[in-house]
C-alpha cells in the first residue's frame, strides 16, 4: 500500500516529465500533503472514494490507503493541482492523463455500486429460479460491503444482537425465523420473542453477513442482513 509521500513523489515525478526542473523542497511537500488532504476531500464529496485514509493531523508516512487500480488518477490529478505553485501550466498530454484516468475510475466505483445492489424482494424470482417453493421473490444478495456503518468485532470475539421486526409485523404473528452467516462468522444460538429476533455471533474471519429471515403466519417475508467487519 503506497504511503502518502509516495503518492506525492510520484505527482512530482510526473511534474519532471512535463518540464519542472526545480526539486520540491520539504516546504513543498508539506503543500502537496496538504493539497493531497484537500483533493481527496473534494473527490471523496462527489462520491469517487478509492479508499484514502483521512488524517486530522496529516502525516506523508501515513499510508494512503489508495486502491491500486486508482493510484494513476490520484497522482495525476495532484500534478495538475501542483503546477501552479511552480508558475507551470499542465500539458496537454498530463491533462488527457488525468481526466482519462478520473473518468476510468469513477466507472469504475460506479460498477462496484451497481454490483452491491441487491434484486428487489418485490420481483419475481421465476419459475427456473424456485429452489424453495414458497419463496416467490428475490432474497436480498449476500454482497459483503466494507463500510463504516458496519459492525466491528475482534477476531474471536463472541457478542449478542437483536433485529427488531415489530413494526413491519403490524400485529401479525412470526410463523418461523433463521439466522444464518457467511464463512467468516459461526451463529451459535438464536432466538424469537413477540417479533424480536436475538442471536449470538463469533467471529473468525475478516468479513461476512449475518442473514435473518421471518415469515409471519400469512406468508410474508422479511430479510434482513448484517455486515461484519474485522476491527484491525
Amino acid at each position: 500500500m503506497p504511503s502518502k509521500i509516495d503518492i506525492i513523489q510520484n505527482a512530482y515525478s510526473q511534474l519532471r516529465i512535463s518540464g519542472l526542473t526545480v526539486n520540491p523542497t520539504p516546504e513543498d511537500t508539506e503543500l502537496a500533503l496538504t493539497r493531497l488532504e484537500s483533493m481527496m476531500n473534494e473527490f471523496d464529496g462527489r462520491t469517487v472514494n478509492v479508499g484514502y485514509q483521512f488524517e486530522e493531523e496529516p502525516l506523508s508516512n501515513t499510508e494512503s490507503g489508495v486502491i491500486p487500480s486508482h493510484r494513476n488518477m490520484v497522482e495525476t490529478n495532484l500534478a495538475i493541482r501542483l503546477m501552479p505553485d511552480f508558475g507551470k501550466e499542465p500539458t496537454a498530454i498530463l491533462m488527457m492523463q488525468a481526466k482519462q484516468s478520473y473518468s476510468a475510475s469513477s466507472a469504475q466505483i460506479a460498477r462496484e455500486r451497481t454490483n452491491q445492489v441487491q434484486p428487489s424482494q418485490r420481483m419475481p424470482r421465476g419459475a427456473g429460479n424456485r429452489s424453495f417453493r414458497w419463496m416467490r421473490f428475490n432474497p436480498p444478495t449476500d454482497v459483503i460491503k466494507t463500510s463504516s456503518s458496519n459492525t466491528l468485532m475482534i477476531d474471536g470475539e463472541i457478542d449478542d444482537f437483536t433485529e427488531d421486526f415489530t413494526a413491519w409485523l403490524n400485529n401479525e404473528d412470526v410463523s418461523s425465523f433463521n439466522v444464518s452467516s457467511t464463512e467468516g462468522t459461526m451463529v451459535t444460538d438464536s432466538s424469537e420473542t413477540d417479533g424480536i429476533v436475538s442471536y449470538r455471533v463469533e467471529l473468525y474471519g475478516s468479513t461476512s453477513i449475518v442473514t435473518i429471515t421471518v415469515v409471519t403466519e400469512t406468508g410474508r417475508i422479511d430479510t434482513r442482513l448484517r455486515h461484519f467487519n474485522e476491527q484491525s
